[in-house]
């Protein structure tokens, strides 16, 4: 089981580097007129783990602020995985 935690852990840490950066990139790309990384691209990657990086690369970036779905979905997203994480790690907590 801690292998598994391990894993998971290098995993979020990773994706959440790759989705924050995405959201750097994309801003980069908004200020100088360049083809844009389109808005299901970077909700797939908030949604397969990276929607903390992306949330703040929100804040850093001063980016998609205004977007309802990013304003309120990566906040929702972020507590749908803390509540998952914390439930797995008591279910599994004898076996840690």
């Amino acid at each position: 089981m801690r292998d598994i935690l391990i894993i998971a852990g290098v995993y979020l840490v990773f994706i959440n580097l790759v989705t924050f950066g995405l959201f750097g990139f994309d801003k980069h790309n908004a200020r100088h007129h360049r083809t844009r990384i389109p808005v299901a691209v970077l909700m797939l990657f908030a949604v397969i783990g990276g929607a903390l990086g992306g949330y703040i690369a929100m804040q850093v970036y001063h980016h998609k602020t205004n977007n309802p779905q990013f304003y309120y979905g990566l906040p929702i997203m972020i507590l749908v995985f803390l509540i998952a994480i914390f439930y797995l790690l008591i279910a599994n907590a004898d076996k840690v």
